[in-house]
C-alpha cells in the first residue's frame, strides 16, 4: 500500500528549522572570534566553572573599561589571552546557561566554535516554539505558524546572538517554553506530556550541575532542581493538572536561575492562571502549585546571592551597579547632549541593532539593507493593526500584548539606568512580534489580490536571502 503524499504544511517547519540551522551555522563561522556582544565575559564564566567549580563571584576588577575599550576598538587584534581572562563582568549572571555549556568546554578544550554551536542548538527550540504558537493562535491558518517561526529563524541580529556565547539563547528558549504552555492553558488543551517531558529533562540538568558543582550553594541548586523534577514524576503522574501547574513553575524557576531580563515570564504566567481558571479556591491551589517549584529554585540562587553580596541584593545587580565603574551612564549622556538628542538616537540605534547591528554594535545595517527593514517594520505594524481591530481580544492576545508592554517597561527601565541601546533587549517578545509580522504579511496577500500570493512568497524568500547576504558580506567587515 502507497504512503499518502506528504502535504506542503507538514514539509513547513522541518525546512524552516533546516534554514535556521545553515543560517546559523554560516553566522558562526563568518563571525570573528569574540566578535559578538560580551562572549569574552561570557565565556569566561564557563571556564571558571570548568576550572573551579560553580559558580564564580563578582568582584572588583572583574570590569577593566579602560582595556575592554581597547580591544573592542582593535576588534581584539592581537589579544593575549591574559587580557581575555580579565573580562569577568559577567560573573553576577544565574549559572544555569554556564553549566550546561561545561561539559562542551570541557570536551572542546575551550573551542569558541563548539560553545557557539551550544547556543544555536538551543535557537532551533526558540524556532520550534514559534511555530507552536502560531499553529495555536491560529489553527485554520497553517501559513501563520510557518512565517512566525520563518521570521524568528531569520531575524538577522536574532541569528547573531544564538551563533555566539551568550546566555540569551537558553534566557529566550525558557521565555518560548513557557509562553507555549501559557498559550495551551488558555487553550484549554492537555498539556500532561509537556509537563512530563519538562520534568525528565531536568534530571540531566541536575546530573550534570552536580558534576561541575563546587560545593556549597550550588549543591543547594542541584538539590532544589532535582526535587522539582522528581515530585511530579511520581506524587503528580495521575494527576494532570497540578502536574501541569508545577511544571510551569519549573520552567519559570528554571528562567529564575538563567537571566534576571527573562523574569519577566513570572507576572505572564500568573495572568494566565488568574485567567484560565474560574473557580476562585481551586485558582489559588493552582497558583500555590505553580509558585511552589519556582519560589524553590528562585530561592536556591537568591540566598546565595544574599549570602555573598548582602541584603538586599538578592540578584546581584547592586554589586555589578558598584563593579561597572566607567560604563556610560544615562543621565551623564543627557547632561552632555540633551534629551532631544538623547531620544532620537536611542530610537535609532535600538531599531537598527534590532534588525543588524554586528559585533560590539560596530557594525549596523545602511543603505538598501536599512531600508529593507522599513518593510519588514511596515509589516509588523500592519499586522499589530489589523489584530487590534478585531471585535474581540481574546486571552491568548492580551497575554502576547501582556509579554510585549512588559519587555519594553523591561527596556526603558534599564536605560533609564544604563545607556543600552540594544535591540535584543526586546526579543522576549520577539514570537508576539513575529506574529504580528506574520499577520502583516497575510493582510497585504488578502488585499493585493490575485498578485498577493506572489508578493508574500516573494517576501518570505526574501528575509532568508537577506540574511544569507549579511552573513557572506557584511560579517567579514568585522575582521581586524
Amino acid at each position: 500500500m502507497n504512503a499518502p503524499p506528504l502535504h506542503p504544511t507538514r514539509l513547513a517547519l522541518p525546512f524552516v528549522l533546516i534554514l535556521y540551522a545553515l543560517l546559523a551555522t554560516l553566522f558562526i563561522l563568518r563571525t570573528p572570534t569574540w566578535q559578538a556582544p560580551d562572549e569574552p565575559a561570557h565565556w569566561n564564566y564557563v571556564t571558571t566553572i570548568v576550572e573551579e567549580g560553580c559558580c564564580p563571584r563578582l568582584q572588583s576588577g572583574d570590569w577593566d573599561h579602560k582595556l575592554l575599550a581597547e580591544l573592542t576598538s582593535q576588534r581584539f587584534a592581537d589579544a593575549t589571552p591574559q587580557q581575555i581572562r580579565a573580562l569577568q563582568y559577567e560573573n553576577h549572571q544565574p549559572p544555569l546557561y554556564y553549566v550546561l555549556a561545561a561539559p562542551i568546554h570541557r570536551w572542546s578544550s575551550g573551542s569558541v566554535v563548539s560553545l557557539r554551536l551550544w547556543s544555536a542548538i538551543l535557537g532551533l527550540g526558540i524556532v520550534f516554539n514559534a511555530y507552536r504558537c502560531g499553529r495555536i493562535l491560529a489553527p485554520k491558518q497553517p501559513a501563520v505558524a510557518t512565517l512566525t517561526a520563518l521570521f524568528v529563524a531569520c531575524l538577522p541580529q536574532h541569528v547573531h546572538i544564538l551563533a555566539s556565547i551568550n546566555n540569551d539563547a537558553l534566557a529566550w528558549l525558557l521565555i518560548s517554553e513557557t509562553l507555549y504552555l501559557c498559550l495551551r492553558l488558555l487553550q484549554n488543551t492537555p498539556v500532561k506530556t509537556e509537563a512530563v517531558v519538562i520534568a525528565w529533562l531536568q534530571l540531566p540538568i541536575a546530573a550534570v550541575w552536580f558534576f561541575f558543582s563546587g560545593g556549597g550553594a550550588a549543591n543547594v541548586m542541584v538539590l532544589a532542581i532535582f526535587c522539582c523534577a522528581v515530585f511530579p514524576l511520581t506524587v503528580l503522574r495521575r494527576q494532570p493538572l497540578p502536574a501541569t501547574y508545577f511544571a510551569l513553575g519549573n520552567l519559570i524557576g528554571l528562567i529564575f536561575l538563567t537571566k534576571t531580563t527573562a523574569y519577566l515570564m513570572l507576572p505572564v504566567a500568573l495572568f494566565v492562571l488568574w485567567r484560565c481558571i474560574d473557580d476562585s479556591g481551586r485558582r489559588w491551589r493552582c497558583i500555590a502549585w505553580y509558585l511552589l517549584p519556582a519560589l524553590l529554585l528562585g530561592a536556591s540562587w537568591w540566598l546565595r546571592n544574599v549570602n555573598l553580596y548582602g541584603w538586599p541584593d538578592f540578584l546581584g545587580l547592586l554589586q555589578h551597579n558598584q563593579v561597572v565603574v566607567g560604563q556610560l551612564r544615562t543621565a551623564t549622556l543627557i547632561a552632555e547632549n540633551g534629551w532631544w538628542n538623547y531620544l532620537t538616537d536611542l530610537i535609532r540605534v535600538t531599531y537598527t541593532s534590532f534588525w543588524g547591528q554586528f559585533g560590539w554594535m560596530a557594525l549596523p545595517l545602511q543603505g538598501w539593507r536599512l531600508f529593507y527593514t522599513f518593510l519588514l517594520s511596515g509589516l509588523v505594524a500592519l499586522g499589530v493593526v489589523t489584530r487590534l481591530n478585531t471585535r474581540q481580544t481574546s486571552q491568548t492576545m492580551r497575554t502576547l500584548l501582556l509579554l510585549t508592554l512588559l519587555t519594553g517597561a523591561m527596556f526603558v527601565g534599564y536605560n533609564l539606568m544604563f545607556v543600552q541601546w540594544q535591540g535584543r533587549y526586546l526579543y522576549p517578545a520577539l514570537i508576539p512580534i513575529a506574529l504580528a509580522w506574520s499577520y502583516g504579511l497575510l493582510r497585504c496577500q488578502q488585499q493585493l489580490g490575485r498578485f498577493g500570493n506572489a508578493a508574500s512568497s516573494l517576501v518570505g524568500i526574501s528575509l532568508p536571502l537577506f540574511t544569507l547576504n549579511l552573513a557572506w558580506q557584511v560579517l567579514p567587515g568585522l575582521l581586524p
